[in-house]
């Protein structure tokens, strides 16, 4: 009984390794991109599946051609390479009759028994995935490229902000200087000395927008670094407080808040860049608010500090929020002519905050009012210098 169920396990075995091995064979015919060629011990082929004739372009009438002889050729450097080095992957490159170039990846490996098929190489048709490499690399270098036009643009940019920014300031500051010269004449008319005043208001108007244009190209470049040191908070809300009624004397219906949560409180930052980012925005708040308030709120936790300069303006358009931290962005014309600005101020505070490694949140809903959040991750050594 042993005896018989042995053989008839055999025989499945027996059954099922023909059935894999007549799989395996015909998936072996009918694949068009894979490549299977047996070769033995004198590098003569043996047999060759149907891939092979249709990868390389060829058919069976050729192969005693030049051009299939040159193909083999090709196939059995492989092999010795192999027989050397025992390298069983290589890439090799054929050119078909028609001058196309075929990309095929082989795996290559030797029997261990005694029949006539000494060398297996199976190959897998890559030329697609290539070309689409290529195209990539190609790709990548043109990115390339054009990173480094802008780049070497950026540097040019960079340099004539800085010249042209100097070339205005020297004669503008020349131009404040006569003004202040001039206004301290005692013989000159109150309608000159007005016209002083325009010429002087303008100047300073031009040198602030050139510093600002200046200021942009500095941060975009660079060369701006923070320089952190422990300040208390009350500190930057005081000054911002202070900024807000000095440009407001002449508007007594704007209530100036304050809020400071806990007073004390000790923040570790860049303080000149941090109150240039406060300033621009109280002088958005004060240029857009006519009545009612405007309010600076600190507030320092566990995990964050937080400064937050809200105001009753005339808030800013949901499709304008989008872009509002962009360069020379405002409302719109008549906002411009109205209430005068390049647009540069909140660009210019948005930059410094991601210098900062914060950020800046808008809330804004049009006649009801603005808020500015400024958000910063509390660390450890925020209270040592």
């Amino acid at each position: 009984m042993k005896q018989q169920s042995l053989a008839i396990t055999d025989q499945k075995y027996k059954d099922l390794y023909e059935s894999l091995l007549t799989r395996h064979n015909a998936l072996m015919e009918s694949s068009t991109q894979s490549i299977v060629l047996y070769y033995d011990d004198n590098f003569n082929l043996k047999y060759w599946n149907k891939g092979f004739l249709t990868v390389l372009e060829i058919n069976e009438e050729e192969f005693q051609s030049d051009y299939f002889m040159t193909l083999n050729g090709i196939i059995k450097v492989v092999i010795n390479t192999y027989q050397r080095t025992l390298e069983q992957e290589r890439e090799v490159v054929f050119k078909t009759r028609s001058g196309k170039r075929v990309y095929v990846h082989f795996h290559i490996a030797k029997t261990e028994d005694n029949s006539e098929f000494k060398y297996v190489m199976i190959g897998q048709n890559f030329t697609e995935t290539r070309k689409i490499y290529e195209k990539l690399l190609s790709r990548n270098e043109e990115l390339t490229e054009k990173n480094r036009i802008i780049q070497e643009s950026s540097s040019y940019r960079a340099m004539f902000y800085n010249n042209i920014t100097h070339e205005l300031r020297t004669p503008l500051s020349g131009i404040l200087g006569v003004t202040g010269l001039m206004k301290s004449l005692p013989q000159l008319d109150e309608k000159v000395l007005k016209n002083i005043d325009i010429i002087e208001s303008n100047s300073k108007n031009l040198l602030f927008i050139i510093n600002q244009i200046l200021d942009i190209s500095r941060i975009d470049s660079g060369k701006v670094v923070p320089s952190y040191t422990s300040i208390p908070i009350a500190l930057l809300v005081n000054d911002a407080v202070n900024l807000a009624r000095s440009l407001m004397q002449d508007r007594d219906n704007v209530e100036i808040r304050k809020t400071i949560t806990p007073e004390d409180a000790i923040i570790r930052t860049d303080y000149s860049k941090m109150r240039q980012v406060i300033n621009n925005l109280i002088g958005n708040s004060v240029k857009f608010t006519e009545s009612g308030f405007i309010e600076i709120i600190a507030n320092v936790d566990d995990g964050y500090y937080t400064i937050s300069i809200r105001d009753s303006g005339i808030g800013i358009a949901p499709e304008v929020q989008k872009k509002i931290f962009e360069p020379f962005v405002q409302a719109d014309g008549g906002i411009t002519k109205k209430y005068g600005g390049t647009g540069l101020g909140l660009s210019i505070a948005y930059k410094l905050v991601k210098l900062l490694n914060g950020s800046i949140e808008l809330i804004s809903e049009p006649g009801i009012g603005t808020e500015f959040i400024l958000k910063f991750l509390k660390k450890s050594s925020d209270v040592e210098d």
